[in-house]
């Protein structure tokens, strides 16, 4: 009777061996589908955050050329105010001395 225990015991003790083994196999491919789908995961988050990072930098080139363009407008502007007050400064002056003549006629 007891030898059929102790056969008993190491037939049981080999199940929960070999259960304790399929469950750690189980988790092993557990484990690796988890880490496979976590990298898939991040893939896509990678390339959606390298999407993002080109759209702002096609965002980021277009503000700096309204910038630039913005930069070369005030030149102009700024080159056509000194035209206007130098022509009105000859008006001035051709207008001064229209009152001159006027004065002496």
């Amino acid at each position: 009777l007891e030898k059929k225990y102790q056969e008993e015991i190491i037939k049981l003790n080999k199940e929960l061996k070999d259960q304790e083994e399929k469950h750690k196999m189980e988790l092993q491919i557990k484990s690796d589908e988890d880490k496979k789908e976590m990298y898939q995961l991040m893939t896509i988050q990678s390339r959606e955050m390298k999407e993002k990072m080109k759209e702002y930098q096609q965002e980021l080139h277009k503000l700096q050329n309204i910038v630039e363009n913005n930069k070369q407008e005030a030149v102009i502007q700024q080159a056509e105010i000194l035209q206007l007050k130098e022509e009105v400064s000859h008006l001035i002056e051709f207008e001064k001395k229209t009152m001159d003549f006027r004065k002496q006629q």
